[in-house]
C-alpha cells in the first residue's frame, strides 16, 4: 500500500482562486466591449466557430443564455439572428465556473 504525501488544497479554497478568477475575466471581457467602442454581435455559426463547437451545442447554449436573459437577441431587418458577444463569453464563464463547483 503506497502512502500518499504532500499539500493538499480544500476545496473551499479551490473555490475562493475560482472567484478570483471570474473577477479577473469579468475586468478583462469589460475592457474588451469597452475598447471596442461598440456592442458587437454575431450568429450561431460565428459563435460556433469561435468556441470550436458545433452548431447545434452553441444554438443549445444560446437557447438557454437568452431564455436567462444572459444574452440579448436581435434580428436586424428580419435576418439572420444576433447575439451580443460579450455577454454570450460572460455566460460562458459563468456555466464554465457553475459546473467546476457541482464537481
Amino acid at each position: 500500500m503506497k502512502i500518499i504525501e504532500g499539500t493538499f488544497v480544500s476545496a473551499e479554497d479551490i473555490i475562493t482562486e475560482l472567484r478570483r478568477i471570474r473577477e479577473c475575466l469579468d475586468v478583462l471581457l469589460t475592457r474588451e466591449t469597452a475598447k471596442s467602442g461598440s456592442v458587437v454581435w454575431a450568429s450561431q455559426a460565428t459563435l460556433a466557430r469561435r468556441y470550436d463547437t458545433s452548431k447545434s451545442t452553441i444554438c443549445r447554449l444560446l437557447a438557454e443564455a437568452v431564455s436567462s436573459g444572459h444574452v440579448r437577441m436581435i434580428r436586424p431587418h428580419g435576418s439572420v439572428r444576433k447575439y451580443h458577444v460579450a455577454e454570450f463569453d460572460a455566460f460562458m464563464v459563468s456555466i464554465s465556473i457553475a459546473s467546476c463547483k457541482s464537481i
